[in-house]
């Protein structure tokens, strides 16, 4: 088996490198995040998220992280989610003032969806949403 820890080759209960322990009969360790000059992809993709607009372009156009797929991805999808909440957001505007609460509702749910993408690739995990993953999925 593979050490989690350091991934020297071992068998047994621990690790003979660094003394970690062998994991449980049964457990597979969870994806480790591919690193990019420092900075893991998930938190790359996280920051795309997290940062209207800027941040899924600086994901883009920033050489280190613009060569991993995941980020590509993480980023055009975090980019279209974004400039369709925008639009969302202007077309409610020119709603009656009655309906102002739809408004409300829409950046409740754009809240609630971005900060379950930012928990999922902070766990590595891809989430292809419908619409604007597929388009996402075309450019990455």
């Amino acid at each position: 088996m593979t050490c989690a820890k350091c991934g020297t080759q071992f068998d047994g209960r621990f690790c003979p490198s660094c003394g970690a322990p062998a994991p449980a009969a049964g457990f597979t360790a969870p994806p480790q995040p591919v690193v990019v000059q420092g900075m893991p992809s998930n938190v790359a993709s996280i920051l795309a998220y997290l940062i209207p607009i800027v941040g899924p372009i600086i994901c883009l156009a920033v050489s280190p992280t613009n060569q991993d797929k995941k980020v590509r991805f993480d980023a055009f999808q975090a980019l279209f989610i974004q400039i369709a909440f925008i639009a969302l957001q202007i077309i409610v505007g020119a709603l009656p003032y009655a309906l102002w609460r739809l408004g409300n509702l829409v950046e409740l749910a754009y809240g609630v969806l971005i900060i379950w993408l930012i928990i999922k690739a902070a766990q590595n995990q891809k989430v292809v949403l419908p619409y604007v993953g597929p388009l996402a999925e075309k450019q990455a």
